[in-house]
């Protein structure tokens, strides 16, 4: 800062305007295209940093194709088929529009700030590249892995490293942080339709079982749904499993359930949401 006036030494310390950093975006500049980031020449000088960038994004790209192959959306009787939609919701072909678009002002923005911090390497690319990373296991885990938990689990993780490689891209150039906006708005309004859309595949069943085990503890009766009495007699057969005492049998008691008990309470559980459903529409 410059140094305070011997006059009035007072006044000077009053303006702080002084002491705030500059942005560096001047909006005079919007219709004056020679003094943009992204100029003709700026193109012909920095073009392989710009490839690389769009290449990585490629890369991820293709990953996310491969991971939604998996689960067999074209088809009829598959993973992706059964589950249970928002009737508001992004349709599949432009949820994978917009999430492939979305890569690209992020591609800019990396390379934005690779020349400007004169083609090196920075602690800002490699919390990018952290990102990415993030991006990719989402639909691997929603589509290849087909865990719809984990999958929310990746994405309030992968919107959280999003928000912090923004930051970082503004430390370095303001515009770079900016041009990451829609891809933060997008996730962030998807995150709202992935939520519900967790809550009715697997939030409604996960508290369904939790209550049938609590009432089996504690010995009360729960009122049922339509067709509930039958999951009722099927978690109370699964929690109370063989009357046998041999040691093994009650080490496989306090196992749990066999996992067929369980898969055959969880289509239980699906076709009486879906009855339920049918009756409210």
């Amino acid at each position: 800062p410059p140094p305070l006036s011997p006059t009035n030494p007072m006044a000077d310390l009053e303006d702080t305007s002084q002491f705030l950093p500059h942005t560096d975006i001047d909006w005079s500049l919007l219709f004056s295209p020679s003094e943009w980031y992204i100029t003709p020449e700026v193109l012909q000088e920095h073009y392989q940093s710009l490839l690389m960038s769009m290449g990585f994004s490629l890369v991820c790209s293709l990953i996310f194709l491969f991971a939604r192959s998996k689960a067999g959306i074209s088809k009829k009787h598959s993973f992706w088929h059964d589950m249970r939609f928002a009737r508001l919701r992004f349709s599949d072909k432009w949820f994978v529009i917009l999430w492939m678009a979305m890569y690209v002002p992020l591609s800019v923005g990396a390379w934005l700030v690779y020349i400007e911090q004169d083609e090196n390497w920075s602690r800002a690319l490699t919390i990018y590249a952290l990102h990415m990373l993030v991006n990719v296991l989402f639909p691997v885990s929603l589509w290849w892995v087909q865990d719809l938990s984990l999958a929310l689990l990746n994405l309030l993780t992968l919107i959280g490293v999003a928000m912090f490689t923004t930051s970082q891209f503004g430390r370095v150039l303001y515009f770079a942080s900016y041009i990451n906006t829609p891809y933060l708005l997008f996730l962030l309004v998807y995150l709202l339709e992935f939520c519900y859309f967790w809550y009715l595949n697997e939030g409604q069943e996960l508290m369904d079982i939790a209550n049938l085990q609590a009432a089996k503890t504690v010995g009360v009766s729960l009122p049922t749904s339509k067709g509930g009495a039958a999951v009722a007699g099927a978690a109370g057969a699964a929690a109370s499993g063989s009357t046998s005492s041999s040691p093994a049998m009650r080490r496989k008691k306090r196992a749990g359930p066999p996992e067929h008990i369980k898969n055959q309470l969880q289509r239980r559980m699906k076709e009486i949401r879906r009855e339920e459903n049918e009756d409210i529409d």
